[in-house]
């Protein structure tokens, strides 16, 4: 099996992202918000959905303790952006520790199942990947952003 060249380069940037820890001390560290025009044209896929499951996965090509991802399946209500199917899937990268467990960095967003979030997805469309530093949010605090984006389409049936 070939790796794809973005799949490749987003497995290196998101380790390279989880090798910069923060001090203990201080936030996670994001370059700071971007605006929903640079977040919109940046990702790859742009929607609003639910989460209906989650599963550890091992990734197919892992780069030193970046061995596994934790999806998030979501029943899409509306697209933006991307695929316009009915469900989506959302990998947060997991790094292994000294220990030989597995833990998120500072900086991944970690959503609830049940809960409805706006989504800005990036990478390959077979590994969208998210991360706190992105505009991704719960829909109760992204109605600013729903605003800007207005109305979405529909998933295809």
């Amino acid at each position: 099996m070939r790796r794809s060249a973005s799949s490749v380069v987003i497995i290196g940037l998101a380790a390279l992202h989880l090798f910069s820890p923060p001090s203990s001390a201080s936030p996670p560290l994001c370059a700071g918000p971007r605006s929903l025009r640079t977040e919109f044209n940046a990702a790859t896929a742009v929607f609003q959905g639910r989460v209906i499951g989650k599963e550890e996965r091992e990734l197919p090509h892992p780069i030193g303790p970046v061995k596994k991802s934790q999806v998030f399946r979501f029943i899409v209500e509306q697209w933006w952006k991307g695929e316009n199917k009915k469900e989506a899937e959302v990998h947060i990268m997991k790094i292994e520790t000294s220990k030989g467990r597995y833990t998120f960095a500072p900086e991944s967003f970690i959503f609830k199942e049940g809960k409805p979030y706006l989504v800005y997805a990036f990478g390959d469309k077979a590994m969208l990947v998210t991360s706190r530093c992105t505009r991704t949010k719960n829909i109760e605090r992204a109605q600013e952003d729903l605003n800007l984006l207005g109305k979405g389409q529909k998933p295809e049936p």
